[in-house]
C-alpha cells in the first residue's frame, strides 16, 4: 500500500488538480464546482502528503477539513464540498455537505505507520465523499471529475500516464 498505491493515488490526485487548475475561466456557474473539486482533490493530496500546500483559494477549506479529519470531529458540515453559503453560516444555511469526520480514525494494519495512516484517511476522504447529483453545482462537479479522468496527464513512476490508466491499476491492485 506504501509502496505502491499511495503513490498512484497521489500522482492521480495531482494530475487531476493540475487538469483542473487548467480549465479557463473560473467565473459564472464554474466558480463553485471548481473551487469545492480543487478543495475536495486538496484535502486528498494534504492528507498524503503533509507537506502539500493547498491552493491560495482554497486553502482555509482544506485547513478547516483537515482539522475536523484531525478531531474525529463526527457528523458536521464539510467546508470543501459545502456551498459558500453554508460556510459563511457556519453550516446553518445553504447547500451544506455532510460528512462523518469521526470515521477517519486509522484501524487495523493501518495504525502501524505515519505512512500508512497517511493513506489510509485519503482513501477514505476519496472513497467516502459522494459527488452528489443533487443540484446543479454538484452535477458540474462530477462532469469537472469525470472530464479530469479522462483528459489529465499524471507523472507516474518517471512516465507520464493518463489518468484513466492509472486508475485503472489502482482498481486491479484493488
Amino acid at each position: 500500500e506504501t509502496r505502491s498505491l499511495a503513490p498512484m493515488l497521489q500522482a492521480l490526485t495531482q494530475g487531476l488538480l493540475g487538469r483542473l487548475a487548467s480549465i479557463g475561466p473560473r467565473g459564472g456557474s464554474l466558480a463553485e464546482p471548481v473551487r469545492n473539486e480543487t478543495a475536495f482533490l486538496s484535502v486528498a493530496l494534504a492528507l498524503l502528503d503533509p507537506s502539500f500546500k493547498p491552493p491560495a483559494e482554497v486553502r482555509s477549506l482544506v485547513e478547516a477539513d483537515l482539522a475536523k479529519i484531525a478531531d474525529h470531529k463526527g457528523l458536521t458540515f464539510s467546508h470543501a464540498l459545502s456551498s459558500e453559503v453554508c460556510v459563511q453560516s457556519n453550516g446553518s444555511s445553504g447547500r451544506c455537505y455532510h460528512e462523518d469526520f469521526s470515521q477517519y480514525v486509522p484501524r487495523g494494519h493501518y495504525t502501524q505507520s505515519e505512512a500508512l495512516q497517511r493513506y489510509f484517511r485519503a482513501s477514505m476522504w476519496l472513497g467516502r465523499i459522494g459527488h452528489r447529483f443533487k443540484y446543479p453545482d454538484e452535477v458540474l462537479q462530477s462532469a469537472l471529475l469525470l472530464e479530469g479522468l479522462k483528459s489529465a496527464t499524471c507523472r507516474y513512476d518517471g512516465k507520464d500516464v493518463t489518468a484513466a490508466e492509472l486508475r485503472d491499476r489502482i482498481d486491479r491492485v484493488l
